[in-house]
């Protein structure tokens, strides 16, 4: 892509990414978000899922979970009052989304956290109750985070802890594990720290 046509698409994406963050508060369609963004709607999904790393759908339902932690976080409204605020009828529905991101139910965030953990957002844009979008970070094809290789080991014994729930948790298994083997007293003088997702 042509860098005049990126910056051009990257213009046109922060206007759709502003309109969402006006109207989180309403149902609204595919065809008025690529207006907002003067797309047509076919090349637009294309376009903002490519330069976000999500589809519309999952971008609105992040940035709602992130509002809605944000409100427990600061506000003394009732879990069922910010469930209906976020769109999830009943609130069971809610607390398995809220719980499948977060990696708690919405009550025990409320009593344990102080601030919200990012949810994983491939653009870096994340749901902010003041602010205007001034930025996001464009996802480009053949960008790189990590290096992949494969190796072949020689057998080793292996202690692990599983964890299921949200990536940027993950922290919390890797300290419980580590507890786990300092209080069993092993020595882990030559062990290798290792992750498999």
């Amino acid at each position: 892509m042509r860098k005049s046509t990126e910056a051009d698409y990257v213009r046109r994406i922060l206007w759709a990414l502003e309109f969402i963050r006006e109207n989180l508060d309403r149902e609204f369609t595919l065809e008025e978000l690529a207006s907002a963004a003067c797309f047509s709607p076919f090349h637009f999904h294309r376009v903002f899922t490519g330069m976000t790393g999500e589809t519309v759908a999952g971008l609105v339902r992040r940035l709602k979970l992130e509002r809605a932690a944000q409100r427990l976080i600061e506000g003394s409204e009732p879990v069922l009052v910010i469930a209906l605020r976020t769109g999830y009828d009943p609130n069971q529905a809610f607390t398995r989304a809220f719980s499948s991101a977060f990696g708690e139910p919405p009550s025990r965030f409320r009593e344990l956290r102080k601030a919200v953990p990012h949810l994983c957002a491939p653009s870096g844009y994340h749901y902010h109750p003041e602010s205007v979008v001034a930025v996001f970070n464009p996802v480009r094809k053949g960008d790189r985070t990590m290096d992949a290789k494969t190796v072949e080991l020689n057998p080793l014994k292996v202690l692990c802890m599983r964890h299921i729930g949200p990536y940027n948790l993950i922290g919390g298994a890797f300290e419980k594990l580590d507890g786990e083997v300092g209080m069993a007293g092993i020595d882990t003088g030559k062990s290798q720290w290792l992750a498999i997702y």
